[in-house]
This record gives C-alpha cells, sequence and structure tokens, in this order.
C-alpha cells in the first residue's frame, strides 16, 4: 500500500514538472516570436515610410488621384490599380502603417495576411480605408496588438495609407468577440476594426473605430 502511494506520489511529482517545463517552453516560444516581431517593425517602418515619403503627390499613383478626386475618379484595369494600393518591401507588400499616440507605438501593416505574415506584422483582413471598412489584425504580441486592451474609448489612432494619406479615427468601442464571428467582425458599420486573440486564444479583443469628420489629411500636413 505505501509503495502504491510512493508510487503515485511520483507520479504527480513528474507530471507538475512536465507541465511546468511545457508552459515554459511555451512563454519562451511565445517571447522568440514577440522579439521577431517586435524586430522587424523596427526594421521595416524606416523603409516604409521613406517609400511613402517618396510617393506623396505622386500623380501617378492611382490611390492619391482617388483621394484627389472622390467619386470623379475612374479606375484603369483591376489589376492595374490594385498594384498602385500597396507599398513593395523584401518581398512583401504593405498597405501603411498605424500609429497609437497614446501607447507610443507605430506598426507597418501588410496587405493580406497568413501565417508567415502575421508573425511578422498586423495584416489586413478586410477592406479598405478609402472604403470605410478596414478589418486589421495582428498577433497579440507585447509589441504589436497585445497593447489594444490599453486603448479607451476617445483615444486617436491614425493610419497612414501607401499614398501618404493619414486617416484620423477614434476609438468608439471596445468589446470581446468569438473567433467564429467573422461575419460580424467584417460587415459592421465601423470604419476601422483592429483585433487579436485573447491571451488563451478563446476570444478576439476587439477594437472599433470611427474616421474622424475633418477629411484624411496628407502625412506632411499631420
Amino acid at each position: 500500500m505505501r509503495k502504491a502511494k510512493l508510487g503515485a506520489g511520483v507520479l504527480l511529482l513528474l507530471t507538475g514538472f512536465a507541465m511546468i517545463c511545457a508552459c515554459g517552453l511555451l512563454l519562451w516560444h511565445n517571447e522568440r516570436e514577440n522579439q521577431a516581431a517586435a524586430d522587424a517593425a523596427l526594421c521595416d517602418l524606416p523603409k516604409l515610410k521613406e517609400k511613402i515619403e517618396a510617393e506623396k503627390g505622386n500623380p501617378d499613383n492611382m490611390l492619391y488621384q482617388r483621394y484627389l478626386l472622390g467619386d470623379a475618379y475612374i479606375a484603369p484595369d483591376a489589376d492595374t490599380a490594385a498594384e498602385e494600393f500597396v507599398i513593395p518591401l523584401d518581398g512583401y507588400s504593405y498597405i501603411g502603417y498605424l500609429t497609437f499616440p497614446t501607447l507610443g507605438l507605430e506598426l507597418p501593416v501588410m496587405d493580406g495576411w497568413d501565417a508567415e505574415r502575421l508573425r511578422r506584422a498586423p495584416c489586413r483582413y478586410y477592406g479598405s480605408a478609402e472604403t470605410q471598412d478596414l478589418v486589421i489584425a495582428a498577433h497579440n504580441y507585447r509589441s504589436s496588438f497585445g497593447q489594444l486592451d490599453r486603448l479607451q474609448i476617445g483615444d486617436a489612432v491614425y493610419f497612414t495609407d501607401a499614398a501618404g494619406i493619414v486617416h484620423r479615427y477614434l476609438v468608439g468601442e471596445t468589446e470581446i468577440v468569438e473567433p467564429t464571428a467573422v461575419g460580424y467582425m467584417i460587415s459592421s458599420s465601423w470604419d476601422l476594426s483592429l483585433y487579436t486573440c485573447t491571451y488563451d486564444g478563446r476570444h478576439r479583443v476587439t477594437v472599433r473605430c470611427t474616421e474622424q469628420e475633418l477629411p484624411a489629411e496628407r502625412s506632411d500636413a499631420a
């Protein structure tokens, strides 16, 4: 009987040790990915800003023309127009960058999303700033959208697009949604939605923003 109890005790100790090791490995892995994303943003953001600066006011930039002409803009063929809405950089395509003044944080935003790109930077999940239905997703790294829960209603969020146009938003609502609520996420009436996983991965932290009534301005006027 005593041997059985001793064996059960040893098994519990080994199980506990294995769980502690697994948690430690998970934390180590998450920290590595967080640091890699922070390093990528530190590397990519200055180069992205430089390229956007070079595009500001370029009359051949379709995005800039669309902003200037509004409803009078007539797009060329769709494939050509789409190429003008992104900035190519080191094998990736970017649509601009986000600025969070209250968080002291700036992040590049990639065009489209997949597992590889999400490990590097926030990604456009749906829509655009121009059509006022932009949805941006990112991992909950401390250096990225892991700080979304610190945003308060009324905080400013800026998105500078590929033509150097600054879109100004105010946080209007924060909510927790189910991971399966894709339709709800992309069909809302909000101009900008930002979302990431909760730390347990079971839900999504979502920040909804409304674009300010003042028209978007060029970033050199910000």
